[in-house]
């Protein structure tokens, strides 16, 4: 019984985070990923905005970006993550906290 609680909450988690990807993706190619967002990133966390330079416009894996910026795979992740959450929230007008 515990094993199809996890099994189902495994699923929902999975389809959660999907949507929430495919929803930046849809926000990035609806409205230009513009200098000026990329700059505000840049002004506050420069590796973020390296990161998000080398994925989004280089198509670099986060591996070859972890090599390039001589630091984890795990922490190109965490930064990715926290980038896109900043720039969806950016270029939707809506404000986070940093």
């Amino acid at each position: 019984m515990a094993l199809g609680f996890f099994s189902r909450l495994k699923e929902g988690l999975t389809r959660s985070t999907q949507k929430l990807s495919e929803g930046i993706s849809t926000v990035f190619r609806k409205r230009r990923l513009d200098d000026e967002a990329l700059e505000e990133l840049a002004a506050f966390d420069q590796r973020r905005a390296q990161v998000v330079e080398m994925r989004y416009f280089g198509g670099l894996t986060m591996q070859e970006i972890a090599e390039v910026l001589n630091v984890h795979v795990n922490t190109v992740l965490r930064d990715w993550t926290a980038a896109r959450a900043w720039l969806f929230g950016r270029l939707t007008g809506q404000t986070h906290a940093t």
